[in-house]
């Protein structure tokens, strides 16, 4: 099937306003890598009776594949519509300026591949987070003495299906310290989990997928996981764009919790390219840095095809994103 898609865009390629469209799609999905938030939560599907996904936040951009009520997803980041030249979209509502805001979405089928795209966030109700912060992991969050800023993240490996291993129970941690034990969320020794993120220290974030579909993330004691050599599927039959694969990558690797940057970015030829800014206005980032500058810190480009991210010294091929 995605043999003949392909054929048929390349057929259509001879008629502007199809390919003109396909591009413009391809930019606004280049632009949103960088630009729209990244959040975690998980929600069902509410929309009657389908919810499309879109190839980017925007509402030409519709895609054939949908989801229907009932079905469970991880939304990952989420972003306004925008223009092709990232400028927000707005209507008017009365006297209020309001836009549509998308949901970047992973959806994981009967068979355990997943579907990453775009949907319309309206169309999705939040599910209560089972691993909500205790009173003493919040008191822990909030002080000076906490280490996220200072963690080491990792790159979740290729290979990111895990098992657990050992005796007894391993507890989920909601936050990767000993204050944030579970006390009623755990696992058994045979439970597999897919790894999102590691650290030099003993804690992986993890995410659990339960038989009738929920999902659960939090954070795992490393030394009880088996690796399993294998990893998450992603199908490609949901979203033909060129930039498919380097959101996802960007969405997946590029968190950045409890540090004070933000990205801008921009579709190329080959890449998606990136920048990493210092944030010097969000609530928690600000101090003695001048709020009306943004430094550059470095930057980041994303094979398309390959999904491979590597960090250059300067931008490639004379691009600038200043």
């Amino acid at each position: 099937m995605k043999i003949i898609w392909l054929l048929a865009i390349l057929s259509l390629c001879g008629t502007s306003p199809f390919c003109q469209a396909v591009a413009q799609c391809d930019n606004i999905a280049g632009i949103a890598a960088g630009t729209a938030d990244y959040v975690y939560t998980s929600a069902r599907v509410s929309h009657s009776p389908r919810l499309h996904f879109y190839s980017a936040p925007s509402a030409e951009c519709q895609l054939p594949a949908f989801l229907v009520t009932g079905d469970t997803v991880e939304v990952l980041r989420r972003s306004p519509q925008r223009t092709e030249s990232g400028d927000i979209i707005y209507y008017d509502a009365g006297q209020i300026r309001l836009f549509v805001e998308y949901a970047y979405v992973r959806f994981r089928d009967k068979n355990g591949d997943f579907a990453t795209g775009w949907v319309e966030n309206a169309g999705l109700s939040e599910v209560k987070n089972r691993l909500s912060l205790s009173k003493q992991c919040q008191h822990w969050k909030d002080s000076d003495n906490n280490h996220l800023a200072s963690r080491e993240p990792q790159y979740a490996p290729v290979d990111n299906q895990y098992e657990v291993q050992g005796k007894g129970r391993v507890w989920f941690y909601s936050l990767p310290d000993e204050q944030c034990r579970s006390d009623t969320v755990f696992l058994l020794p045979g439970d597999k989990v897919s790894l999102q993120e590691g650290s030099t220290d003993d804690f992986s974030e993890a995410v659990y997928y339960t038989a009738d579909r929920q999902i659960v993330r939090g954070w795992l004691k490393t030394s009880r996981l088996k690796a399993l050599n294998s990893g998450d599927r992603y199908r490609e039959d949901i979203n033909p764009s060129s930039t498919d694969n380097a959101v996802r990558v960007a969405t997946l690797n590029l968190r950045h919790d409890n540090v004070c940057l933000f990205y801008e970015s921009k579709n190329e030829k080959n890449t998606i390219a990136m920048v990493a800014r210092e944030d010097h206005q969000s609530d928690e980032c600000r101090g003695d840095a001048d709020p009306e500058t943004a430094p550059i810190l470095y930057y980041i480009n994303i094979d398309k095809l390959t999904g491979k991210i590597t960090i250059p010294v300067e931008p490639e091929n004379g691009t600038s994103l200043q």
